[in-house]
């Protein structure tokens, strides 16, 4: 959740939404505490994984329908989102690495200690565009829209008239773009390993 709430923090706070927000970092933790405090938000300082995930979930009540769910845990969004059973949001909204392209499906291998920056360059994260929507497909889920680095999904059965968008369509690349690396040349440089996402699954 950040030091604000995260992508939650609006709806909480201004819509009177119930919401369990979550950070590993206590000094964030202690600031959302005090920013929510006399809200309907509880708050909980924990790493979490995709082994805890449904857990987490089910401790705070939180399983079954719920309208929104937001992973942003800069790097291994992908797994967690896959390995999530214990609820069914209406809608979805995930982080991805634009860095990645609008093309290949690709994420960083499950490591539940990831940080980002350890491997010696902060582009070694998360997941592509292409590769949550390939996760989301296999769940029930459609893209629907996006912006800057996040995507947004509705479970199939919620406004069947909104439509799908292709991920060209949907990649919203940075005005800087033109000014990065190839970030797939430096990351085949440095031996770091990518998984490689299709419809059927994942695969090194």
């Amino acid at each position: 959740c950040g030091l604000k709430g995260g992508n939650s923090g609006f709806l909480v706070r201004e819509c009177g939404w119930t919401g369990l927000m979550v950070d590993a970092d206590r000094h964030k933790i202690d600031t959302v505490k005090v920013r929510f405090a006399g809200h309907a938000a509880t708050v909980v300082k924990h790493r979490v994984t995709r082994d805890d995930v449904n857990m987490l979930l089910q401790t705070h009540g939180f399983i079954g329908e719920i309208d929104f769910l937001s992973i942003d845990v800069d790097g291994v969004d992908y797994w967690v989102w896959e390995a999530m059973t214990a609820c069914s949001p209406r809608v979805v909204a995930l982080e991805y690495n634009w860095l990645f392209g609008p093309e290949r499906g690709v994420t960083v291998p499950y490591d539940e200690n990831f940080e980002v920056g350890a491997s010696g360059t902060r582009s070694y994260r998360g997941a592509s565009l292409a590769a949550l929507v390939c996760l989301g497909r296999r769940k029930g889920y459609r893209l629907v829209a996006s912006e800057r680095v996040n995507a947004f999904f509705l479970r199939n059965d919620v406004s069947p008239s909104i439509p799908e968008i292709e991920v060209a369509r949907a990649y919203r690349p940075p005005k800087n773009i033109n000014s990065s690396t190839d970030v797939f040349t430096k990351i085949e440089q440095e031996g770091l390993p990518l998984v490689t996402i299709t419809d059927g699954g994942a695969a090194l």
